[in-house]
């Protein structure tokens, strides 16, 4: 299997990142027939949380997955035992057991095993390189396993962050729909561009958190524009020479609630609504690129 990674990233926190992430996966996973797995790299852990539907995954958060993963000692060719990473069969947010969805959790104390990489990286030259060689091959071991290999990153400056964009096929960039998140959208264009070797891969923004009753399209079209990405749409122009509608996440769709509820709970009535509807024709645009990108 040659599976895709999807990186949902924005260096502004706040935006939505999480809530899209997990909706995102769990589209895929239960709409789509996708095998899933959710890597956390946020050290807040709310991926991690809102997968962690047990006592015994409660307790694991705190077993260090990502952070051992990455700071094994060698630099050799061996696999990555993914059984000592990924914790399976997660996904009771939906009703497809043949396909359950997985997570690579983080545990709350990665922001410390960071600042002891940076530290450590002026003196020790191999203690990062062991770092990000071990995080791509972990990537590629889940490529192998996994339809979809989905993201959750950090808000500001992260360690992985490059290698993060590096390693994925798509990116998807949560965004409010005001002036100042849609500034830092110029920021992070900038910071792609400037990576060294291979442009960075397709990415579409996803508009989060706007009334959804108010003229936030009206408002994203004759304010906002230009914008450094492009965003999901139901297609690029409607008949009669109409923009199309855009789509995305807002506030009233009761996913954040969701996402917090500590009780296992079927999403299924979700794909009924317009929210849903959004959801699948995200889904479905992004798969199209990334069809497009491998012909």
């Amino acid at each position: 299997m040659n599976g895709r990674v999807v990186a949902f990233c924005n260096r502004k926190g706040g935006v939505g990142k999480t809530t899209s992430a997990v909706s995102v996966a769990d589209t895929l996973q239960s709409q789509f027939g996708k095998s899933v797995v959710l890597v956390d790299t946020d050290p807040q852990g709310s991926s991690s949380m809102a997968l962690a539907r047990d006592d015994m995954l409660r307790g694991g958060l705190a077993s260090k997955f990502l952070e051992r993963t990455l700071s094994g000692s060698s630099l050799d060719g061996r696999r990555i035992d993914l059984d000592a990473v990924v914790r399976r069969a997660v996904g009771r947010l939906t009703d497809r057991p043949e396909t359950p969805m997985a997570l690579v959790p983080i545990s709350p104390a990665f922001w410390k095993y960071e600042i002891k990489v940076r530290k450590e990286v002026a003196f020790f030259s191999t203690t990062r390189t062991v770092a990000v060689r071990r995080f791509r091959r972990l990537m590629g071991e889940l490529r192998r396993e996994y339809d979809f290999t989905i993201i959750d990153t950090a808000p500001g400056v992260s360690m992985l962050f490059e290698n993060i964009v590096r390693a994925s096929d798509f990116l998807v960039i949560p965004c409010v729909p005001d002036p100042v998140s849609a500034w830092g959208l110029n920021l992070l264009s900038e910071e792609l561009a400037s990576m060294r070797g291979n442009p960075a891969p397709p990415a579409r923004i996803l508009w989060t958190q706007f009334n959804p009753n108010s003229n936030w399209q009206d408002r994203i079209r004759q304010d906002l524009e230009p914008l450094p990405f492009p965003y999901f749409t139901r297609g690029n122009e409607a008949p009669g020479g109409e923009a199309q509608e855009i789509l995305g996440i807002g506030q009233y769709s009761g996913l954040p609630a969701a996402i917090a509820n500590v009780e296992p709970r079927s999403w299924s009535a979700l794909y009924s609504g317009p929210l849903g509807a959004n959801l699948l024709r995200i889904c479905e645009d992004m798969l199209d690129v990334l069809d497009g990108a491998s012909e």
